[in-house]
């Protein structure tokens, strides 16, 4: 190989080529840093919230396909959660006459709040949040 052409294809075999492959975990890592900078940078980026709504229900959806619950699991939470947050939804909509959009906010969050509980999060991504809430607290406090 010649100095001047280090990544010239034509000197590469077909095994030495590299191969990208992106992973659940790391996927879940982008979006919880997505999170982590909407949340800590709420003011300036107010706009961002939808994205970062977007990201909560990925990363739940992403963590229940990796972690494959059993099936007597998911019908519990099926039970326990979905079908009360579902009359609840149906009741505030038909009986009080609540508006539908916010009635959906209301029941996204309690849905993703319940499925919360299957997510796993690497511990290192968990530090470098905590690190940086600590940065920010310290930067507001000084």
């Amino acid at each position: 190989m010649e100095i001047g052409r280090p990544f010239d294809t034509e000197y590469l075999d077909s095994k030495s080529k590299v191969q990208y492959s992106i992973s659940k975990k790391s996927i879940i890592n982008f979006l919880f840093l997505t999170i982590v900078f909407v949340v800590t940078r709420q003011v300036p980026f107010s706009f961002l919230s939808p994205i970062m709504n977007l990201a909560v229900i990925l990363i739940i959806v992403l963590s229940l396909l990796e972690i494959k619950p059993r099936k007597d699991v998911v019908c519990l939470v099926l039970l326990l959660l979905l079908f009360p947050l579902t009359y609840s939804l149906l009741y505030s909509i038909v009986a009080t006459d609540n508006k539908i959009p916010l009635a959906l906010k209301f029941y996204t969050v309690l849905v993703t709040l319940g499925l919360a509980y299957f997510v796993r999060v690497n511990l290192a991504t968990l530090k470098w949040f905590v690190r940086i809430c600590l940065l920010q607290v310290s930067i507001m406090v000084g």
